[in-house]
């Protein structure tokens, strides 16, 4: 089955219910019109961290979250491409291979933004002062 650039390729698997659950904070029918308040209740509230090691912890997730969010597709999709199963096992390794390369790219990248910006005027200001 060939699969057009638009399908979710981890469609049967039946995870957007609970995902759009999680979002949007249905009601567990699906119905937007059944509001979940705890789920509400919980996104829109503010916690005070009172644990140094569940703040270290999010910090952790949020250091690769933009390296996941650019690469997670590419591989969750081409792990399904190269794939013949198409089992929770699958979904589980594209999820796990997205995760791993995305915090290997924020410790190269991310994390040395700074340090790499700061090279990159050095040398193109270095090259314009040699034209």
């Amino acid at each position: 089955m060939q699969a057009s650039h638009t399908e979710n390729p981890f469609n049967h698997l039946g995870l957007e219910p609970i995902l759009l659950r999680a979002v949007y904070g249905l009601g567990y029918e699906g119905d937007p019109a059944l509001v979940d308040e705890q789920v509400i209740a919980a996104t829109q509230s503010t916690h005070v961290l009172s644990s140094p090691k569940l703040g270290k912890s999010i910090g952790f997730f949020a250091d690769y979250s933009f390296s996941l969010y650019l690469v997670h597709y590419t591989i969750m999709y081409a792990v399904w491409t190269i794939s013949s199963s198409r089992g929770i096992i699958v979904f589980a390794t594209a999820v796990l291979v997205s995760n791993l390369v995305a915090i290997g790219l924020a410790e190269i990248g991310e994390k040395n933004h700074r340090r790499i910006a700061r090279s990159l005027n050095q040398k193109l200001l270095a090259a314009k002062a040699t034209l």
